[in-house]
Order: C-alpha cells, then sequence, then structure tokens
C-alpha cells in the first residue's frame, strides 16, 4: 500500500491509500470526475493533481492519532 494525496478543482483534498505503482496510481485520479459530495447531495470535482506518498503514511498517521489519549483538566469552582 501506498499513500497518495489527491487535490480538486474545488480545493478539496484527500488523503488515502492505494496498491499500484506510482504511475498507475496517477493514471487512475488524474483528470477524471469524483464525488466528493456528502450524502444526500452530489458533488462532482476534477482531479487536479496528485502526489503519491512513499510509504503509507495516512495508516501511520490514523494509527497514532488513535493512541492519542485527551486528558480533561479539572475545574475548580469558587
Amino acid at each position: 500500500m501506498k499513500g497518495a494525496v489527491v487535490k480538486f478543482s474545488d480545493g478539496y483534498t484527500l488523503r488515502t491509500s492505494i496498491n499500484g505503482t506510482d504511475a498507475e496510481i496517477k493514471k487512475y485520479y488524474m483528470g477524471k470526475y469524483f464525488d466528493i459530495g456528502v450524502y444526500p447531495k452530489e458533488k462532482m470535482a476534477k482531479v487536479v493533481s496528485v502526489r503519491v506518498l512513499k510509504d503509507d503514511s495516512v495508516k501511520k498517521k490514523r494509527g497514532t492519532f488513535a493512541k492519542k489519549r485527551i486528558v480533561k483538566k479539572s475545574c475548580k469552582r469558587k
């Protein structure tokens, strides 16, 4: 798996994981339209750039984020 950063014509950026060579990944995304809308609305946007990452850093970041603990500070009342 490799990571990819896909940028759309409306400015939306997608980080995803995908299998394939760098050339195959770029060919799959570049110049095509994808639905990036939220149900029930459809929003078709054209891919304007693709950056293939050396490793699947998307997965690593997701794992690191999931391991973070949120510690709430106690509130003292006067």
